[in-house]
């Protein structure tokens, strides 16, 4: 079974408040890895006086989650870790730990926020509709990697503004202290011409966007047309659109009918359907990348490698 990573400091949970924070705590290790920053001797004892550490080990023993010992939060750690996750009691701490590596960290002040994570979300778009991904996504806790599979999104440059430029000026942060993975897939361009071009746009218009981000771009062409749906995914969410991301034209107008859903698929309690689709698009996209080929001949993919931290 495929589980988030949860690094969790055990003066965090001796520190819940209330009755909301304890099911939200709750809520979050069900089908988890729990990192503890304790030795497992030390947790059993202080569990016998705690009731939420009594009921976390009880989880264990029932298989609804695993707990780890002796290993606290290193960004490392967290760099090989599925969906991480950051329980901390100091504020400051989670808020760096967030800005540095783009991780999912929350504190006592901002645990509220995680069960909106929890609920699947989207909105129906009809065709003609003046609207925009900026006003529709607003900013989604993504992390420090993204996928963006769509066969079309670069076919037109008129709405590449519209559309992909924009939804990367949402979802790339800033800054970040670890280099930032993006991997376009796309299909062929209809005029035979190579992707390349396409490629030194995006890659200058991003620089010209986030100059103080450090970010590994890669493109891949989708070969043998292995993917049909239309996904972005992150460490944490997934968003699909049935009509694609080039979705609005150059004046801001809906092109087609469509819905987009928007999911954090290890965050909500493991549904079963969104972690499948996530790890099909995610096993498709590793495959196609360690199969690409450039040469002199064939150009497959373009920049200066096939990484993506998500292809782990």
């Amino acid at each position: 079974m495929k589980r988030k990573t949860v690094f969790c400091e055990l003066n965090f949970i001796k520190t819940l408040t209330d009755n909301k924070e304890y099911l939200t705590f709750d809520s979050l290790c069900k089908e988890s890895d729990v990192m503890m920053d304790v030795t497992q001797d030390e947790f059993k004892k202080v569990a016998l006086e705690d009731k939420t550490l009594y009921g976390l080990w009880k989880k264990r023993n029932d298989g609804l989650c695993e707990i780890k010992f002796e290993s606290p939060f290193t960004q490392e750690k967290a760099l090989n870790s599925l969906c991480p996750v950051v329980l901390s009691s100091n504020t400051n701490k989670s808020a760096e730990i967030k800005k540095e590596g783009g991780f999912l960290a929350f504190n006592h002040g901002n645990l509220f926020k995680l069960p909106s994570l929890e609920e699947d979300s989207g909105f129906a778009i009809s065709k003609g509709d003046e609207d925009s991904w900026k006003n529709r996504l607003g900013k989604p806790e993504c992390g420090n990697s993204l996928i963006i599979i769509d066969n079309y999104i670069l076919s037109d440059t008129r709405d590449m503004e519209k559309n992909l430029y924009e939804i990367l000026k949402i979802l790339l942060p800033e800054t970040l202290d670890v280099t930032f993975n993006l991997t376009i897939i796309t299909a062929r361009l209809k005029n035979g011409l190579p992707l390349e071009g396409r490629y030194n746009k995006v890659k200058q218009k991003i620089q010209s966007m986030k100059p103080k981000l450090k970010i590994n771009f890669n493109l891949f062409e989708n070969v043998s047309n292995v993917f049909h749906d239309r996904a972005i995914l992150s460490n944490y969410f997934m968003i699909t659109c049935g009509a694609g991301f080039d979705l609005f034209n150059q004046w801001g107008k809906a092109k087609h009918p469509t819905m987009v859903s928007i999911t954090y698929p290890f965050l909500q309690k493991q549904i079963k359907w969104a972690v499948d689709h996530y790890c099909n698009q995610l096993y498709c996209a590793k495959k196609l990348a360690k199969n690409a080929v450039s040469n002199n001949v064939i150009s497959q993919y373009y920049g200066t490698n096939k990484d993506n931290r998500l292809f782990q």
